[in-house]
């Protein structure tokens, strides 16, 4: 799941995409994503026996400025909401945003600028 959800978020972005952490020295803007959670889709008859799951994946948006920020967001936020792809293995059946958090922090090492940053959180539904 995580190599189709990576090819639909890098396609169309101008900023480099990472699993998880970008490099320790990666300039900003950047996106990284990451898999929160991952388990089998249960229906009112109980589990689903098809290979069905649902993840949520969590994409992080780090700028520069809170104006970068939000533009980027929306490029994400246009990329993946209501997606589908039912041709790759796995298939992607859906992909839903169930939110999104702005945030604004120090960075480490007591770098001077600010790090500006949209969490999104999408609900992918596949099977395996």
């Amino acid at each position: 799941m995580e190599r189709v959800f990576y090819q639909i978020l890098s396609d169309g972005q101008s900023a480099p995409v990472f699993p998880v952490m970008a490099p320790q020295d990666e300039d900003r803007p950047y996106i990284t994503y990451q898999t929160i959670s991952s388990a089998p889709m249960n229906t009112l008859g109980g589990t689903s026996s098809g290979g069905d799951f649902e993840a949520t994946v969590q994409v992080n948006i780090v700028c520069d400025s809170f104006i970068e920020a939000q533009e980027r967001a929306a490029e994400v936020r246009s990329s993946l909401h209501g997606t589908r792809s039912l041709t790759s293995s796995p298939r992607l059946n859906m992909i839903h945003m169930t939110s999104e958090m702005t945030d604004e922090a120090a960075p480490a090492g007591g770098g001077e600028r600010p790090i500006y940053r949209v969490l999104q959180d999408y609900q992918v539904e596949f099977n395996d």
